[in-house]
């Protein structure tokens, strides 16, 4: 019985040091409150702990904190340090961040067309909207570099998708479509109020004009409309007759 007691009072007294050694031992912070920490410093604040932080986080594994990383040198172009951008960008693109592969592609963050034609893929996949409309564009106009055969219809799917997903730029290219009487994909059903979301869209985003609501005469008074239309026509249908022909016709085939 006394052994039993002793084995008892020697297993509470066990836990309860194992207890004390827990709350007394540091615990390393997560990389999400590390990131939070990096966050809450204003950038004039202690910087060495600061960028400690940032780094801390980016190594292990939290993708905002690789994208930071990727951003904090890529000041502007001309102050690229672009290894460590590429370091960065491809790591957070491993990780399966689709604005990161995304960016791999249209940086180049690779010289193997392969490998950045990947990451734009995985993006699509993930339902990234200018990864589709970006895709898109590949599909309509072919490309050699990249292995990609040209194909409208493949085109027109993805430029639908990424007006699925409220890009801007593809709802504008959609409702332009719809007026010219481009078809979308076969049995995929006309978006009619791509207009009213590209305009909420471009609204929320202040990244894209706000174009008329319609492309008739009276409608492009101002040259700064044709030109923008012509633009996304030439960008995304350009061989399309139907957009081929209202570019000569309203822009002089400029």
């Amino acid at each position: 019985m006394k052994v039993k007691s002793g084995l008892i009072i020697s297993g509470i007294v066990l836990v309860a040091a194992l207890g004390v050694y827990w709350i007394a031992i540091p615990r390393e912070s997560s990389p999400e409150e590390l990131y939070r920490q990096y966050m809450q410093l204003s950038p004039f604040e202690q910087f060495e702990q600061r960028d400690m932080l940032l780094k801390k986080a980016a190594h292990a594994g939290y993708i905002p904190a690789m994208l930071q990383m990727a951003n904090h040198n890529f000041i502007s172009k001309n102050d690229l340090k672009s290894d460590e951008y590429n370091y960065w960008m491809k790591k957070a693109a491993d990780h399966g961040s689709p604005q990161a592969q995304y960016e791999a592609f249209t940086e180049s963050i690779s010289e193997n067309p392969s490998e950045i034609l990947f990451y734009l893929m995985q993006a699509d996949r993930q339902s990234y909207a200018p990864a589709s409309l970006e895709l898109g564009q590949l599909y309509m106009n072919g490309d050699e570099d990249y292995g990609i055969v040209r194909d409208e219809q493949k085109a027109m799917e993805l430029y639908q998708k990424a007006a699925s997903l409220n890009h801007p730029e593809a709802l504008y290219l959609v409702y332009l479509m719809e007026k010219l009487g481009i078809p979308l994909k076969e049995k995929a059903g006309r978006t009619s109020d791509s207009y009213d979301r590209y305009r909420q869209q471009a609204e929320q985003q202040k990244a894209f004009p706000i174009m008329p609501p319609g492309i008739s005469k009276e409608e492009l008074q101002g040259n700064q409309f044709k030109r923008r239309i012509t633009d996304i026509l030439k960008a995304y249908l350009p061989q399309n007759p139907k957009a081929v022909e209202w570019i000569k016709k309203n822009y002089g085939g400029r």
